[in-house]
């Protein structure tokens, strides 16, 4: 029976000892979960290359594939070696750099390898050396977070390491630009820049120089960039940019700033020549910048600062001028006249600039940075002189004035000169505010504030002026007794007027009387028409009542009483026989018979019976 069964339980021996054996040849690794696997293979069936470090294809040595974390089987162990090495952790607020150790060669002027997007932030290492990725330093780099890599292949720099690799710690660091500066770039990699440019263009689509490779294949150039970072935190590859940083641009109140830009687009031949050009150009940009905080690329361009205030500018000897003031170098000037004489003036000069006419102004006189003089200086008593103003006085003010003036006096003679003063003021004024209008600069005032001449000149001058105010005083001595004379004559000319007056008004007085005497008299003779008018009425009515025999009777007998007859007349013995007692006897009865009830008018009733009987 046993003999039956020996075969069985030798083939399950041999079964059981080669399970046994393949067992012991067995490894079993347990990745945790912060860890990465890296692979080993001791042999294979064929060789890396000599330029090659990973194997993608099985080749004996290191393995581009990792383990993950959790548990994994190898058969044959010996073959095998596991590395477990801790994930890579970039903490907040700092970035890694890489080196891959393996990979195609860079081209020559290359520095930094190419990105490779596929790759998974350097975790796929298949994928990063299948797809073309660069041995050395890469421009990609690792932001904050944790990430599985194959150390063996990709060397990792942080904060931590930096110096090994001959970076500061802070190099690492997520850059800052400050809320009041800004970052100028300079680039260590692209193309080439152009014969005679000092910076490379901006380029679109690299995200502040944060993707390299957008930026290169952008065409963006090697070294200084017109393009600068804002205020803000960037990721920024110290491999590939240096910044520096530089406060914002400030114009201050009262002041015009004047962009000189020495990058930009090419400026067209007709407008070449001086004149201003817009903001992008090479040149002075006719947009003047206004007070306030400006970012601007110090590098590439700088800004002139022009004071936009009344400035006024003395050229005259007055030692007490500061050293530091615009006229401090300007002295009274020293002229010859038409006829030999030194003349010394005293000249004040007041310009203003608008902030428009700035640009104006520096593209005609230059930029003093150009010639390496300091853009602002601040004088003893706090105040800050400008060089834009200085190199205004010294290229153009001084010279045209000085040249002006000493034109001027060689066509008048020292004396005239003198005297006709105000009329030169006015000539300077004319000339010089024309010539300044073309740089942009208003002339607000042209003054000549004093004139001396040699010591015989001003003898001679003086008798002259003595002589001129005692003709003057002369004169007024005339004019006194002239006046004197047409006071006399106005006054005797008032009393005549007043006699004339007078008379007028005596004329006039008499006139009026004239005419108040007419008056009463037409006055009166209209009383006097109206009375005999109305007595008039009296007799006809009267004679219409009495007769006309007895009213005429009536007024004898009226007018008989009247009449004084003399005494011995009328007391004398007067019979009835008499004329006059029979006049008046007779006048009575009529009257009285007129008057008698009953008698007619005209005479007794009987008399008045016959008369209507005919008899």
């Amino acid at each position: 029976m046993i003999s039956d069964w020996m075969p069985e339980i030798g083939l399950m021996v041999i079964i059981l000892s080669a399970v046994a054996f393949a067992a012991s040849r067995m490894l079993v690794v347990r990745i945790q979960e912060h860890e990465v696997g890296i692979v080993i293979k001791k042999w294979g069936n064929a060789s890396l290359p000599a330029h090659r470090l990973v194997a993608l294809h099985g080749e004996a040595g290191l393995q581009a594939d990792t383990l993950a974390p959790g548990r994994h089987w190898f058969y044959w162990s010996p073959k095998y070696k596991i590395l477990k090495v801790p994930t890579v952790w970039v903490p907040p607020g700092e970035l890694a750099l890489v080196i891959a150790e393996d990979g195609d060669r860079l081209p020559e002027g290359q520095l930094l390898g190419r990105v490779v997007i596929e790759c998974d932030q350097f975790q796929d290492a298949r994928t990063f050396l299948l797809r073309g990725g660069q041995k050395g330093r890469q421009r990609a780099v690792l932001t904050t977070g944790r990430y599985r890599i194959n150390t063996a292949l990709f060397r990792v720099v942080t904060s931590g390491t930096a110096t090994d690799y001959g970076l500061k710690p802070d190099d690492l660091w997520v850059y800052t630009v400050s809320a009041d500066s800004i970052g100028i770039v300079t680039t260590s990699e692209g193309a080439s820049l152009p014969p005679g440019d000092i910076a490379g263009p901006p380029i679109a689509g690299h995200e502040d120089f944060q993707n390299i490779q957008k930026f290169i294949e952008g065409g963006g150039y090697k070294g200084l960039q017109e393009a600068f970072l804002t205020a803000g935190a960037w990721n920024l590859n110290p491999w590939f940019v240096t910044v520096e940083q530089v406060p914002l641009t400030t114009i201050p109140t009262g002041t015009a700033g004047v962009v000189v830009s020495y990058v930009g687009k090419q400026v067209p031949e007709h407008i070449a020549g001086g004149q201003l050009v817009e903001p992008g150009y090479k040149g002075v940009w006719k947009t003047p910048l206004y007070p306030g905080r400006h970012p601007i690329n110090t590098k590439v361009m700088h800004v002139e600062i022009v004071p936009t205030h009344q400035i006024t500018l003395d050229w005259s000897n007055d030692s007490t001028k500061l050293e530091s003031n615009y006229d401090a170098q300007l002295h009274a000037l020293e002229l010859l006249s038409k006829d030999g004489f030194a003349i010394e003036i005293v000249v004040t000069q007041v310009i203003n600039i608008d902030g428009m006419n700035a640009p104006i102004m520096i593209s005609r006189i230059g930029s003093p940075r150009a010639r390496g003089l300091t853009p602002q200086i601040a004088d003893s008593a706090g105040g800050v002189k400008f060089d834009s103003i200085r190199n205004l006085v010294t290229r153009v003010l001084s010279p045209m004035i000085d040249n002006h003036f000493r034109h001027s006096a060689q066509h008048y003679e020292a004396l005239d000169f003198l005297e006709h003063r105000s009329d030169r003021q006015e000539d300077a004024i004319s000339h010089i505010t024309a010539a300044l209008r073309d740089y942009g600069v208003q002339s607000v005032g042209t003054f000549i504030s004093k004139i001396s001449l040699p010591l015989q000149l001003m003898e001679i001058l003086a008798n002259r002026k003595l002589a001129e105010e005692e003709q003057k005083t002369y004169e007024k001595q005339k004019d006194k007794e002239r006046a004197r004379k047409e006071l006399a004559y106005l006054q005797h000319l008032s009393d005549s007027q007043r006699d004339i007056v007078t008379h007028e008004q005596r004329v006039k007085i008499a006139d009026l009387e004239r005419q108040a005497k007419q008056i009463v008299a037409e006055a009166e003779a209209a009383s006097i028409r109206t009375v005999g008018e109305a007595q008039l009425e009296v007799m006809r009515a009267n004679m219409d009542a009495l007769g006309a025999e007895k009213y005429l009777d009536l007024e004898k007998l009226k007018h008989l009483a009247t009449v004084k007859l003399p005494e011995t007349l009328v007391s004398g013995a007067i019979g009835l026989d008499s004329p006059l007692d029979a006049l008046v006897l007779q006048m009575l009865k009529r009257f009285t018979g007129a008057q008698q009830p009953g008698n007619p008018p005209g005479g007794s009733p009987e008399r008045a019976a016959t008369t209507r009987d005919g008899k």
